[in-house]
């Protein structure tokens, strides 16, 4: 579909087709971009005869898209979005660089190696930035294969054939959240049979890659979980309506009437950033790693 689009379309009617769906209407668009309305429905009446079928429906005043519609909008979005990233990465320089350095996250305390890195990086290059975008591991790959993002901090990292690798040097320890008058709460620790029967709310990837089942054993069975999660911070509102124990790494959340308690036996995951090996990294990206390395080496010693 993406080679097809760049026979059919020209760049700049994608631009127009987003700007046409993104601002709500002929009237709105034509405005942010500067053009008449006339100008941008001849436009966007040539991208329909390309498709050949209808791309929009309206309706009570508002813009529906069909399914060709659809398509057509994601599809365009990456490659506007890759279009700009590209012109965003030449135009930076050894010697002054700048733009921006992409990354997909989870809620990790490795955040806190890549926050110092960042620090290191605005002393030398000012006009160097970094896009932070929160969500699951499995959620950012797609983005990361695409070329959409340049990076991933990999909760869990589990070691992915034809990626690039930097494992962190910190580790996150897991604990359960629950109400501060919970009888749990006067434990110093918990253990997996406590969860025995238990309404509990974890992490999706840590099921996925048995993280869960290495700490609780056959106690597994014996959970009851009422949801999974990809970010802890709605779960958050589960546990203080006394729905069901969460469990998160340590230090993330500092939540009134909530309290923490660590697993016992302790335990940790490892996290890192990961890159696609076989795509060449911009200026900004390579500079980014380079300063992370340093970051990471001095944290070890």
């Amino acid at each position: 579909m993406v080679e097809r689009l760049g026979h059919m379309f020209e760049l700049r009617t994608l631009r127009y087709f987003l700007a046409f769906v993104q601002e709500g209407g002929i009237s709105n668009a034509s405005k942010a971009l500067h053009i008449t309305q006339p100008t941008l429905s001849r436009q966007l009446a040539d991208l329909e005869r390309n498709v050949g079928r209808p791309l929009y429906e309206k309706t009570g005043g508002y813009i529906h898209l069909t399914h060709e519609g659809r398509v057509l909008y994601d599809r365009a979005k990456a490659i506007v979005e890759l279009s700009d990233q590209a012109e965003e990465e030449l135009a930076g320089t050894t010697k002054n660089v700048s733009g921006t350095v992409r990354i997909g996250a989870g809620e990790s305390i490795g955040m806190k190696v890549v926050a110092r890195a960042i620090r290191r990086i605005q002393a030398d290059y000012p006009d160097l930035t970094v896009h932070l975008s929160s969500g699951f591991t499995m959620d950012h790959l797609e983005n990361l294969e695409r070329g959409v993002l340049d990076f991933v901090l990999e909760c869990e990292t589990v070691g992915r054939p034809g990626y690039g690798a930097l494992e962190f040097p910190v580790q996150d320890r897991w604990v359960a959240l629950m109400p501060e008058d919970d009888p749990l709460a006067a434990h110093e620790y918990v253990e997996p049979q406590d969860f025995e029967g238990a309404n509990v709310t974890m992490s999706r990837q840590a099921l996925k890659v048995g993280k869960m089942k290495e700490w609780f054993g056959d106690s597994l069975d014996k959970v009851h979980v009422v949801a999974t999660h990809n970010l802890t911070v709605n779960s958050t509102f589960i546990c203080r309506e006394r729905m069901g124990y969460v469990f998160t790494y340590e230090g993330l959340y500092t939540v009134p009437g909530l309290v923490s308690r660590p697993f016992m036996p302790e335990l940790y995951s490892k996290t890192g950033l990961i890159w696609v090996n076989k795509r060449t990294l911009s200026l900004q990206a390579q500079t980014f790693l380079d300063y992370l390395r340093a970051e990471c080496d001095d944290w070890a010693d």
